[in-house]
């Protein structure tokens, strides 16, 4: 059944993972129509459905326009396999905070893992934009926290976790609350965009515990720093370069909800362990 549910999953992802390079680039060019005929950014040529598939056109292609031979960006095959791979994991997540067994517990989840397929493809559009143009649109976040926060009340009223729901809507005011002053202090360091996006991200870090929101939160300027550090090792960059910190809130926000709240018990064991 598992395995059967993980396919379906799979599969699933690597259809929106196309959908949303659509999204993706679409932005990048500053087009906001999604339902017109993708085409080559070269010659213009229409794609045709044999090579629209997931992953394997990519691949039979070797990543070329089969019309005029341009190359054709490696994102769209990362995007695509990124996102079935996310769309797998988060199936799984949910079953293990259900408290109930069976078909019934696939029907209590579903709300949770679509909100979370949501946010999957929605993290991956938001980080790509973010790396290329320094930007998160504010659409797509605040279509992604009302996609969420349904899913979250959804799950809330199937399976009576009205206290987990009003944790995460502390988790995002929380996050608000404290990136909107580090961008009150340091604007050229923390955008307004980010501070759109720490609400999103505090509402989903707080639905998995106080622990997923700490460390999550704390892994989100470790990799941001880390980053950031890297780049001026390589002289890619200088102390004042603007860096896109989205994509590292993101990365920081999925480990903490896979991670966080185990990472966060632990340490409460060993300080426990070494205060005693």
């Amino acid at each position: 059944m598992n395995i059967l549910l993980d396919s379906i999953s799979a599969l699933l992802g690597l259809a929106f993972g196309s959908f949303t390079n659509v999204v993706i680039f679409r932005n990048l060019s500053g087009r906001r129509d999604l339902r017109a005929s993708s085409a080559c950014v070269n010659c213009g040529a229409k794609i045709q459905p044999r090579d629209n598939i997931p992953l394997l056109s990519w691949l039979l292609l070797r990543g070329k326009c089969r019309n005029c031979g341009s190359q054709i960006s490696p994102i769209y095959f990362v995007v695509e396999a990124t996102a079935a791979i996310l769309f797998v994991a988060f199936r799984n997540l949910p079953n293990r905070i259900s408290s109930t067994a069976n078909f019934e517990a696939l029907i209590h989840c579903l709300p949770l893992t679509v909100g979370l397929w949501w946010f999957s493809c929605a993290s991956i559009a938001l980080a790509v934009i973010d790396f290329k143009q320094f930007r998160l649109p504010s659409r797509i976040i605040f279509t992604t926290f009302s996609v969420v926060f349904i899913a979250f009340a959804a799950t809330a009223f199937l399976e009576g976790a009205w206290d987990v729901f009003m944790r995460a809507i502390l988790g995002s005011l929380l996050s608000i609350a404290f990136f909107g002053v580090i961008h009150r202090l340091f604007p050229r360091g923390m955008g307004l965009g980010d501070v759109k996006l720490a609400g999103l991200l505090g509402l989903l870090l707080g639905w998995f515990g106080w622990g997923a929101l700490i460390v999550g939160s704390i892994w989100e300027f470790l990799l941001g720093s880390a980053f950031g550090l890297l780049l001026i090792s390589l002289q890619r960059a200088k102390s004042k370069s603007v860096i896109a910190f989205g994509p590292w809130m993101l990365a920081g926000t999925i480990l903490g909800i896979f991670f966080g709240e185990q990472v966060w018990q632990s340490y409460l064991s060993l300080l426990h362990t070494a205060v005693h």
